[in-house]
């Protein structure tokens, strides 16, 4: 049996009650699994800190007689976490992908036409800017610059315009999104699954409050099935989905917001 990609999570405001809260637990982890008869293969058994603070301990995890290695980055689901959350490791992860897909379409344009053009697009490299952009779509814009210019130069190529031609009207005649307008798309999808209660597991939509849950008056907002903006003090906070997430909300029209969601994706406005 192999059970891969599986991860435990813990929280703590002070480093050395964290060292030893995940020493125990994972001891606890190893012992359950020798007593199943199986086994945890240590070398693949990683760590990472979860940290805007630079560690000042010395952090130290042991499983089995074993030391962890301690990771910057680590690669998860097809997702590359850094411990600062920064998704630049990610994000030139996925650059790295659009090149070689913008190289794939070059070469066969001259054999093809838009419509496949547009096939190989959504084979190559739409799967690669849609997974998971919920997460990285908000990263800052420096970091996310690289992809937005190659996912340009992608529509250039199947439009045949010169290197410095406008963008936006290549993206209305192909009728593709931007990174950005995925993004929003992708959330906005996600808000839906909410308010709908689908989809998604209690621990993620209980971060959610609609507006006419906190007062019985009614508001402007309340009549639109809106959703509480929280209040930020930080700028990692403001990356977040909760924050994201009813920002985006609020400008969905009304009546594609009752909509069930397979229409609400054919019908969603660019945000």
């Amino acid at each position: 049996m192999f059970a891969d990609n599986t991860n435990l999570t813990m929280v703590s405001d002070n480093y050395l009650s964290l060292q030893t809260k995940v020493n125990c637990e994972i001891q606890n982890i190893d012992n359950w699994l020798k007593s199943n008869k199986l086994s945890l293969n240590y070398n693949k058994t990683e760590y990472m800190i979860v940290t805007r603070k630079k560690v000042k301990c010395d952090f130290r995890i042991n499983i089995g007689g074993h030391e962890m290695s301690h990771k910057e980055c680590i690669r998860y689901l097809g997702v590359m976490l850094d411990d600062s959350l920064t998704w630049k490791q990610h994000i030139a992860h996925v650059s790295r992908k659009l090149s070689n897909g913008c190289w794939a379409l070059s070469q066969i344009r001259k054999y093809s036409n838009s419509q496949m053009d547009k096939k190989v697009y959504f084979a190559l490299l739409y799967p690669h800017i849609q997974y998971c952009i919920t997460s990285w779509g908000c990263a800052a814009k420096s970091v996310l610059d690289p992809s937005i210019k190659l996912q340009k130069r992608k529509v250039r190529i199947m439009t045949f315009s010169h290197n410095k031609a406008s963008s936006m009207p290549l993206f209305h005649k192909l009728n593709l999104l931007t990174l950005n307008d995925l993004f929003k798309l992708e959330i906005a999808k996600v808000m839906q699954n909410i308010e709908n209660n689908e989809y998604l597991p209690d621990y993620i939509s209980k971060n959610f409050e609609r507006v006419n849950w906190t007062h019985s008056f009614n508001t402007r907002h309340s009549n639109k099935v809106n959703y509480i903006l929280p209040k930020i003090r930080t700028e990692s906070r403001k990356k977040a989905i909760v924050y994201w997430g009813p920002k985006i909300w609020q400008k969905v029209p009304p009546d594609i917001k009752s909509k069930p969601l397979l229409p609400f994706k054919k019908n969603t406005p660019i945000i």
